[in-house]
């Protein structure tokens, strides 16, 4: 019948071979890293917007690889070492996606949605 199973024998062997996992897992993320970051940030489409990679892309061609709001181009790729992408820019009541946006107008935006009673307010008074 074979040996009972130990149920803490995933954390007895990581302790007792903690620095060689943590020495091979740096190593295998750092020769892999892009592949990680890619892979990362597709699960989070799925996760966050029930979106595809392919649904991402054809929303990117479709505002002609700019941004929705100041039209700045992003092709996407590897800038300073790090993937590009726009944000996904949704509703956050409805969860309804809006369009891609370039960082900087994600903020602006997300700071607006927050602020904007008092913004309007604020211009009607001056």
């Amino acid at each position: 019948m074979g040996q009972p199973i130990d149920p803490d024998y995933s954390k007895k062997y990581y302790q007792k071979n903690k620095e060689r996992l943590n020495k091979q897992n740096k190593a295998n993320y750092k020769q892999h890293r892009k592949r990680y970051l890619h892979q990362k940030w597709v699960h989070s489409l799925r996760t966050k917007y029930n979106l595809t990679e392919q649904d991402y892309n054809d929303m990117l061609k479709l505002q002609s690889y700019r941004c929705g709001i100041c039209r700045k181009f992003n092709k996407g790729g590897n800038v300073h070492g790090k993937l590009s992408h726009f944000h996904v820019d949704h509703d956050h009541v409805t969860g309804k996606i809006r369009g891609l946006l370039c960082t900087g107008c994600n903020i602006r935006l997300g700071w607006y949605d927050k602020c904007q009673k008092r913004i309007e307010s604020y211009l009607k008074d001056n």
